[in-house]
């Protein structure tokens, strides 16, 4: 494995990240991407894959499947659960805030340095975007009234060239409380309003379980673009 050059949120990093086992004395270094380039990275190039073993655990009686080389209990990366632990604790804390100080909390968190570098896809994670009114909350059948942003939507935005400003998600709130639902699911909802002249629209998304709600697209569009989404909302069902 030594010289893998890939992407900080590969999937491989979940179960390679070192240390992969007892005494290992790997280590990774952070590139730019001209650095990564001068040491012969290639990004249509897959991650190594030395194959898959199994492991019984004795004490545990369970069985599951390691990657070759690495010691069991090692096939992880500390860094993305000890951030994954520390954003379930925001949304936790934030679920249980009252409603003046949940909004103003998820205000400033947009304004803050880490959901910018997220927006701009500088860093991995999620952040709070948004707070669901009650009947909105209901209308999901979720547990979690706290509305996430994520890289995945930031990267998905630059791809589709939509993607927004980090200050302009101040306006997902806007929407989400007094928006024109255009297309609502058991597990989804989009939301279109004109603000500030031009048509905004959203679309958030809950997990299986409920226990977390998703922007899941967010972007900006003339009133051609926002009619024709309302006319569809509009089509009687069976036609297309």
């Amino acid at each position: 494995l030594e010289g893998t050059i890939l992407p900080i949120d590969h999937p491989f990093w979940k179960q390679h990240y070192p240390p992969n086992g007892w005494g290992c004395k790997c280590w990774t270094s952070q590139l730019s991407a001209e650095e990564a380039k001068t040491l012969g990275y290639d990004p249509k190039a897959p991650a190594p894959d030395l194959g898959m073993t199994t492991y019984y655990n004795r004490r545990t009686g369970e069985t599951r499947a390691i990657p070759v080389g690495v010691d069991p209990g090692w096939d992880t990366n500390p860094g993305m659960l000890r951030q994954r632990n520390l954003e379930r604790h925001l949304q936790g804390q934030l679920d249980q805030a009252p409603e003046e100080l949940l909004r103003v909390a998820t205000k400033d968190v947009i304004s803050s340095e880490m959901f910018q570098r997220i927006a701009r896809g500088d860093a991995v994670g999620v952040a709070p975007v948004a707070v669901l009114p009650r009947a909105t909350q209901a209308a999901l059948g979720v547990s979690t009234r706290t509305v996430l942003f994520s890289d995945y939507t930031a990267a998905k935005g630059r791809e589709k060239h939509q993607e927004s400003a980090a200050d302009q998600y101040v306006k997902v709130q806007e929407l989400i409380d007094s928006g024109e639902r255009v297309s609502s699911k058991h597990n989804h909802m989009t939301l279109q309003k004109e603000i500030d002249g031009l048509w905004w629209t959203a679309t958030i998304k809950a997990t299986g379980d409920g226990r977390e709600v998703y922007l899941q697209t967010f972007h900006g569009s003339h009133a051609r673009q926002a009619a024709s989404r309302r006319k569809a909302k509009a089509r009687p069902e069976g036609r297309k």
